[in-house]
């Protein structure tokens, strides 16, 4: 897996990476408030690389935020 550190997340992933026909695991997850907002990729048909999105907000220093493993762990599910 990859982490991609981007300061702006929802603008990067919605007008960039969807509309050139990335796809994700899920919609972004987190928020501001819990100081972490984050999405995965799609395994890559080539190679099954994942990418992580993420912006930290904040002194948040964490990888996950509790509703986010949740959220994500069923997006998983789901591929």
């Amino acid at each position: 897996m990859a982490a991609i550190y981007c300061q702006k997340c929802r603008q990067v992933v919605d007008a960039s990476l969807k509309a050139d026909g990335m796809e994700f695991l899920g919609e972004l997850v987190g928020s501001e408030e819990e100081g972490l907002r984050q999405t995965f990729t799609r395994p890559s048909a080539n190679t099954l690389l994942v990418n992580e999105y993420i912006t930290r907000y904040g002194d948040f220093d964490g990888f996950f935020t509790k509703s986010n493993v949740t959220l994500l762990t069923e997006a998983t599910t789901r591929q």
